[in-house]
């Protein structure tokens, strides 16, 4: 058999062995030989993980530092441990917002990250702004309302906004506020929480929803609490007021604990 024979049979046989390897299903860890039947890839250890690649992601909605563009369908899928705390949020050119939930693992869907760790409430709505505060904070009755603003504590598009959140991108948001009353002092009267929306494109505040205590006595403690699910536009400003008892004498009021959130429906 001369030499050029062999060769062709020895590529011959590397090809079908390369045919091989790519229909075939592959097992790695323990029990190599049994793999389930849908299985293309599978990993059985019982002390150790899959460690997926550490990339420094900077935005959601930026594919780099991953080679390519992320339009490619083969990119759909990407998966990587994101490193970077200062990685931001973003809205894709599909007009989706990608919250960043800092450090921990991501996918691409093609537009931008999605964070399997991004803090997501009832409903289906995902977090995008936090305020608490646990007070007191001292009202006089018969007041005119007043900012009820909490100290800003999340918030993955606008931070260190002093407790006013601007909409990001067109969407359904639910909004929440809570905390409690207590009236220090004889007297009785109406005390009222509101969630105010000034609209970007008229700049005229809104109080979309109010809650009324109705007749309150003195040296009591009450727990108010709102919550709101609206639609609202970008550029939209939202923010959290109270009213002192209204109709009230002789009466102080004090909030305290207060817990404020606004999350976006995904």
């Amino acid at each position: 058999m001369n030499s050029t024979y062999k060769n062709i049979l020895a590529i011959a046989a590397i090809l079908i062995g390369f045919q091989s390897i790519s229909v075939a299903q592959v097992k790695i860890g323990d029990n190599p030989t049994n793999i389930a039947p849908g299985s293309a890839l599978e990993i059985e250890s019982t002390d150790k993980g899959l460690r997926m690649p550490q990339v420094a992601l900077t935005s959601t909605t930026t594919f780099a530092p991953i080679t390519g563009v992320g339009t490619d369908a083969s990119s759909i899928g990407m998966h990587v441990f994101n490193t970077s705390s200062a990685i931001a949020s973003g809205i894709a050119s599909n007009g989706k917002a990608y919250p960043a939930a800092g450090i921990g693992e991501y996918y691409w869907d093609g537009f931008g990250w999605v964070s399997s760790s991004v803090q997501s409430g009832s409903g289906g709505f995902s977090l995008v702004w936090a305020g608490y505060s646990p007070g007191p904070f001292n009202y006089v009755n018969n007041l005119p309302g007043s900012d009820l603003n909490a100290t800003e504590t999340f918030d993955t598009f606008n931070a260190n906004t002093g407790g006013v959140f601007t909409v990001p991108v067109d969407g359904y948001y639910n909004i929440a506020q809570n905390f409690m009353v207590d009236l220090v002092g004889s007297g009785a009267g109406n005390f009222n929480s509101s969630i105010v929306i000034t609209s970007f494109s008229t700049g005229v505040p809104e109080s979309r929803i109010a809650n009324n205590t109705g007749s309150v006595n003195g040296n009591r403690t009450y727990s108010l609490g709102n919550t709101l699910t609206v639609k609202l536009f970008t550029g939209d400003l939202v923010k959290f007021t109270v009213q002192p008892c209204n109709g009230c004498s002789g009466s102080n009021y004090r909030v305290r604990l207060v817990s404020q959130t606004i999350g976006l429906f995904q």
